[in-house]
């Protein structure tokens, strides 16, 4: 119970940055992706030109692929760091020394 409880929250908080972070992701390729005639001069530029162009859809323009690649990664590392977190302290400080972990 406690493992699928922070697999969900580590897979969740994964969703969430995912969701926040995509579009600037997609900014920083277009503006990286120019190649000699520049269509985009700024962020702000690149952000107009996306929303007019594609709509506001654009900024998420493959989230789909970045959602099933981070999400599980993260999910895992979350639940890992605090199984290892746990086993740490539970052998190494041992029963009677005072939780620094928590």
């Amino acid at each position: 119970p406690d493992q699928s409880r922070h697999l969900l929250a580590g897979g969740g908080a994964a969703c969430a940055a995912v969701c926040t972070l995509h579009p600037l992701d997609v900014i920083k390729t277009r503006l990286m992706a120019q190649t000699r005639r520049e269509y985009y001069t700024g962020v702000l530029d690149c952000v107009q030109k996306i929303c007019r162009d594609e709509g506001p859809r654009g900024l998420y323009r493959g989230i789909s692929v970045s959602l099933c690649s981070t999400t599980p990664s993260i999910a895992i590392s979350f639940t890992a760091f605090d199984e290892f977190k746990r086993l740490f302290a539970t052998t190494m400080l041992g029963p009677d020394e005072p939780d620094n972990f928590r």
